[in-house]
């Protein structure tokens, strides 16, 4: 077959012929209860990746539910201004946020940040430590 120009490579089989990739059972979660988990996650509520979560907990750092409330809010406001993607810094942490996701992409301690560069954000939240009154 040579249509325009263009010939099969060689070896191709034709698509009626291919095997179908068969998932295996041990592939991890199916794809029908990774759907039925997010959507039984309320609209509003801030989620973490597996990355996220497993950058928090080998640091052993602690999110409180007032620090979750403090970057729910902000992850809300740059929503509402149209970000998409996000940098929140809060008092230890330096998070990296997908806006419409509402979903922690990356987490590591604010003090790790120092001399770090960010790319791909279109937004940033600095959040003031709770801890000092002003």
């Amino acid at each position: 077959m040579k249509a325009f120009g263009v010939q099969p490579h060689q070896g191709a089989q034709p698509l009626a012929t291919r095997p179908l990739a068969r998932p295996t059972p041990d592939c991890g979660p199916a794809f029908r209860d990774m759907l039925a988990q997010t959507l039984a996650a309320s609209p509003g509520e801030l989620r973490f990746s597996a990355h996220a979560l497993e950058r928090i907990e080998g640091r052993e750092l602690t999110l409180t539910a007032e620090d979750m409330n403090r970057i729910s809010e902000a992850v809300a406001e740059i929503a509402r201004k149209g970000g998409r993607e996000a940098l929140v810094l809060t008092d230890q942490l330096a998070l990296i946020v997908s806006v419409p996701n509402r979903t922690v992409i990356t987490a590591l301690p604010r003090d790790e940040s120092g001399e770090r560069v960010f790319t791909n954000i279109d937004s940033a939240a600095v959040l003031p430590d709770p801890a000092v009154k002003g």
